[in-house]
């Protein structure tokens, strides 16, 4: 996802039903910056396929959570922050279904409720993706060059320095 002048990287997974999750994605969520929760408006059961998620990770031990920490009481259970991105609020029923999904599943997730084909909400979500990720950029120069390279920076943690840019960055950079 482009994102200003910065490249985020959105790993689109394969649903999560009462009958199947692929074995490796809690191993994706685990250590995700963000994880969204997408919740399809246009199906009458998006209730159900939402709890299933839910239902399905329990038996992991990553978790879904309005911030991402380490559980200190259950060693190695790790939950993840969690956007709810209701989609397809423009389909017929959909104001109706994000009402009772507040009632019966009341979340603490920040909710970004978005219409992906006609692109309702998407600049608001993009822009709370990568603030959510509190990234800072760094824009970077060839010694022989006079300006840095204002179009494509590197991101790094806000708080991190310069030396925990990955060593293949700075012999880019650093190469005589």
């Amino acid at each position: 996802m482009a994102w200003e002048d910065v490249a985020v990287q959105l790993i689109d997974t394969p649903p999560i039903t009462v009958d199947f999750m692929d074995p490796s994605l809690h191993g994706l969520i685990r250590p995700a910056d963000l994880a969204l929760l997408m919740v399809d408006l246009a199906n009458d059961a998006c209730i159900e396929q939402c709890q299933d998620v839910f239902d399905r990770l329990s038996r992991t031990k990553t978790r879904l959570a309005a911030r991402s920490y380490l559980d200190e009481q259950d060693v190695g259970l790790s939950y993840t922050q969690t956007f709810l991105t209701p989609n397809k609020i423009d389909a017929p029923g959909a104001p109706q279904r994000l009402e009772l999904l507040h009632e019966l599943m009341p979340l603490d997730f920040t909710e970004y409720v978005i219409s992906a084909e006609h692109g309702t909400g998407l600049e608001v979500l993009r822009e709370a993706i990568y603030k959510s990720m509190d990234m800072v950029r760094v824009y970077s120069k060839l010694p022989s060059a006079k300006e840095p390279d204002r179009d494509r920076p590197f991101t790094l943690r806000r708080g991190s320095s310069l030396m925990e840019m990955p060593a293949w960055c700075t012999r880019i950079f650093w190469k005589n």
